[in-house]
């Protein structure tokens, strides 16, 4: 937009839109399921990966993008820098895999696995996964306080987690960077 002051002064403001959380949601079950159900009115685009393509409803929201694929792994790599990443496959064998390559990415994107956390922090770091990198890990996931075991219980949990983490991001980054730019364009 143009706009003129009165002493002739002209600025151009271009307002400049948040940047928009990304969730990389891996698995097509009950839970992930219901996660995308309550993420879909949400300010967020999500890629929910799973290799079984049977799972994946008919009709998904539109700040949905379905990948079926048979590596799941090169999804991790594809992601955008600073992608959110929740782990809730059918498969320990394969929540391992996509743990380490997401925990193996630069940077600081929240990761958030569903199971007991024993199991997975151990194998990593025989895997030599930096214990900074996995202490960061959110497992179990979802909101402290909140047990019930409901897939739609589960998905509201984790989604109100993923709000915190997306708002203090959100935040982080508004801190640095102004909603509105001006740019004098001269006077007459």
């Amino acid at each position: 937009h143009l706009m003129q002051e009165q002493d002739g002064r002209r600025w151009l403001v271009h307002h400049l839109e948040a940047p928009r959380a990304h969730l990389v949601l891996f698995g097509a079950g009950h839970v992930g399921t219901a996660l995308i159900r309550a993420l879909a009115p949400l300010p967020c685009t999500i890629t929910w990966v799973d290799e079984r393509e049977e799972l994946f409803p008919a009709d998904v929201p539109p700040n949905v993008t379905i990948e079926a694929t048979d590596t799941p792994e090169a999804a991790v790599a594809q992601a955008p820098a600073g992608a959110s990443f929740l782990v809730m496959t059918h498969s320990h064998a394969l929540d391992q895999r996509l743990a380490e390559a997401i925990l193996s990415r630069p940077g600081e994107g929240w990761f958030g696995l569903i199971g007991k956390r024993v199991q997975f922090e151990r194998r990593l770091l025989a895997r030599g996964i930096e214990q900074a990198r996995i202490d960061a890990m959110a497992c179990p996931i979802g909101m402290p306080g909140i047990s019930g075991k409901e897939p739609a219980v589960i998905a509201a949990s984790v989604c109100a987690q993923l709000l915190a983490v997306w708002e203090a991001q959100q935040a982080g980054a508004a801190a640095a960077t102004p909603a509105i730019r001006l740019v004098a364009t001269g006077s007459n």
